[in-house]
């Protein structure tokens, strides 16, 4: 049993520490307030900073309402990039 835990520990060790944080967004909600329909399309930009060392890949963008048209590039954001 105690061999098992030194391995565990050793194999903890030696893992990279993987940066959740990757994505830094300037804001991650917008509220457009009441939208008359006759008023046409309106559209607000979210923007994100790759603060990693390694591309990052957006996979999926979702919406909180079915009546929103969420849009985003499909291509890695580079290090320092936006």
């Amino acid at each position: 049993m105690k061999r098992v835990v030194y391995i565990t520990i050793l194999l903890l060790l030696f893992v990279p520490v993987v940066n959740a944080q990757q994505l830094v967004f300037d804001h991650t909600e917008w509220f457009f307030g009441t939208i008359a329909e006759e008023s046409g399309v309106v559209e607000h930009t979210f923007t994100a900073k790759n603060q990693s060392s390694s591309p990052a890949l957006i996979l999926d963008v979702i919406a909180s309402c079915g009546c929103m048209k969420p849009e985003f590039k499909r291509q890695p954001v580079m290090p320092g990039g936006e």
